[in-house]
């Protein structure tokens, strides 16, 4: 299937060249980047993500209170 598409120049130049140092086509180089990805975001996982609860004690800071918000994040606290 012949289509457009808007690529980034530094990407397009990239895969340019590349196509060039291993002679493929443009199109070549797409689609099987294209084919790659798709076989990544559908390949089943190995794992089953959960979030582990813990205890973290109080709360360290007042969420309201920008600043001292900021303290903690920065490590002032």
């Amino acid at each position: 299937m012949k289509t457009s598409l808007l690529i980034d120049d530094v990407v397009y130049e990239e895969t340019r060249r590349r196509a060039v140092s291993t002679r493929k086509t443009i199109g070549a180089i797409v689609e099987t980047a294209l084919r790659d990805w798709l076989a990544r975001v559908d390949a089943p996982r190995d794992y089953d993500w959960r979030w582990k609860p813990v205890g973290g004690g109080p709360p360290r800071v007042n969420v309201d209170d920008r600043e001292a918000l900021y303290d903690v994040m920065e490590g002032h606290s």
